[in-house]
């Protein structure tokens, strides 16, 4: 019975503690359509709550943070955090519809997420695809979020195959190939990829750039083919590095690059299709790195082996060496 949460209900007028509980058990008991997180800190401060309602196939999403900590530009972290929990609760695509905030005043729904509400000429059905062991997951909400404020609607899944019909679709990180009936069912299918192709085309080109001693790294957005890493460009922009990142912070920066560029496409589409060029040169390739690629050689000094170090995921495939016929992995990172 807050006030400001009154005055963005359905309706302003207070409601009893029965008649709350009567709804909020309902909720908890229909599970199919409806899921609810609370969220609070370790030492049990509570942040607030996000819900999601599904009406047919697409979930809506319903928020509100405790009083005592508006103004504080929590509800962006709130909301990403709980679609995260939802990835995992429902394996299949996630549709995603209007985003509604209980704790203030519609119109300031957006502003408080810290996303942009810009008009857009036009409305579209925008799907993201993704691999469900991909770091870039992590980061996926604050793109879907965004779109969600500028009024799109937007699905995310894990299988090209449980994606619905749409408009434009983004493979990020998805390493499975997409035949031609999957493809028809988007007008445009968009790949992201960290090289100025068709150089450098297949796996993990930014990595393989690292180890060679790059610090300009060209991010292409390219409309999907059948052959790998080979359809017309549309987008590009640059990363520059420091030399001193480690795979996280390569990791945020190849996300921002990437997202960037997507956020640009679906702006300017579908004038976007306009600039579409085709690759132009020789093309080159990257293998998939496997375990192996991580061996330190100990004979060297940290500063040869630092750019291998830099690219080593602690938890996923960590740096390691052998020194008499025993391995030892190790740990990198940065203060």
């Amino acid at each position: 019975n807050d006030s400001t949460t009154r005055s963005s209900a359905s309706s302003s007028e207070p409601i009893s503690a029965a008649t709350h509980q009567t709804w909020f058990h309902d909720r908890l008991r229909n599970m199919e359509s409806c899921h609810l997180y609370v969220m609070e800190t370790e030492e049990g401060l509570q942040i607030g709550q996000v819900r999601f309602d599904r009406a047919d196939q697409t979930w809506g999403i319903d928020y509100s943070l405790a009083p005592y900590l508006r103004g504080r530009e929590l509800g962006r972290a709130l909301v990403e955090v709980a679609l995260l929990e939802l990835r995992q609760d429902e394996p299949g695509a996630l549709l995603l519809g209007q985003v509604n905030e209980s704790n203030q005043p519609p119109s300031g729904v957006f502003e408080s997420l810290g996303l942009d509400a810009a008009p857009n000429e036009g409305r579209w059905n925008i799907g993201v695809c993704s691999d469900a062991n991909s770091w870039i997951n992590a980061a996926i909400p604050e793109l879907l979020l965004g779109w969600l404020a500028a009024g799109h609607r937007v699905s995310w899944a894990h299988d090209a195959a449980a994606l619905p019909t749409g408009d434009i679709c983004f493979y990020l990180s998805y390493g499975r190939i997409v035949g031609a009936d999957l493809l028809a069912r988007y007008r445009n299918n968009l790949v992201v990829h960290e090289s100025d192709l068709p150089k450098g085309r297949g796996w993990s080109p930014l990595t393989w750039q690292v180890l060679e001693g790059a610090d300009l790294i060209v991010v292409t957005l390219f409309e999907a083919a059948d052959a790998v890493d080979s359809g017309p460009i549309y987008l590009q922009e640059s990363i520059e590095l420091q030399g001193n990142e480690l795979v996280d912070g390569l990791r945020r920066l190849q996300a921002d690059a990437t997202f960037r560029l997507c956020k640009s496409f679906v702006s300017e589409y579908p004038k976007v299709l306009t600039k579409q060029r085709p690759q132009e040169g020789e093309p080159s390739y990257y293998r998939r790195r496997r375990p192996p690629d991580g061996e330190l050689d100990p004979d060297q000094t940290l500063r040869m082996l630092f750019n291998l170090l830099r690219v080593s995921d602690n938890q996923r495939y960590p740096a390691w060496f052998e020194i008499d016929g025993v391995e030892y992995t190790l740990r990198i990172d940065k203060h």
